[in-house]
């Protein structure tokens, strides 16, 4: 039978969808991980040479600059403003259907005022959608929603 677990295991490429594959599920390399892996270091990866009962939690300024600076949370919120451009014509409905989809509740009344004042605002970027899912995708609220 061959061996659940190599002493020689090489991990030569990763595939494409272990970006969204839940880290528990993932094979510890410790040498040259992709971007998409760094995600454990930030965040409060349990060390794998540990028996840890429970992950220990902190909130501090790496994680803030890795969610508004990485490349991950920017192309999963291009991608998610992109299914919302698709799915609906309307504006309010984009909206709703954002918070639904990221915070899993209702947009308040200033919510939508707010939101609808970033979208229309001058200076806002090219791709203000993407930015305010990125916004909320790199919020509070949706990173430690129970």
């Amino acid at each position: 039978p061959k061996a659940v677990n190599p002493p020689s295991f090489a991990l030569r490429r990763y595939r494409p969808e272990q970006e969204f594959v839940r880290t528990v599920y993932l094979p510890v390399v410790r040498s040259a991980q992709p971007g998409f892996m760094k995600l454990r270091d930030v965040f409060d990866f349990a060390q794998p040479a540990q028996i840890t009962g429970k992950r220990s939690q902190t909130v501090v300024a790496p994680q803030a600059l890795y969610l508004l600076n990485n490349d991950l949370p920017r192309s999963r919120a291009k991608a998610l403003a992109a299914s919302l451009e698709k799915a609906t014509p309307d504006r309010e409905t984009r909206l709703r259907q954002l918070w639904l989809r990221t915070l899993n509740r209702p947009i308040t009344a200033d919510e939508l005022a707010d939101a609808s004042s970033f979208l229309d605002s001058p200076d806002a970027d090219p791709e203000p959608l993407a930015e305010l899912c990125h916004a909320l995708l790199s919020s509070n609220e949706f990173i430690h929603r129970l």
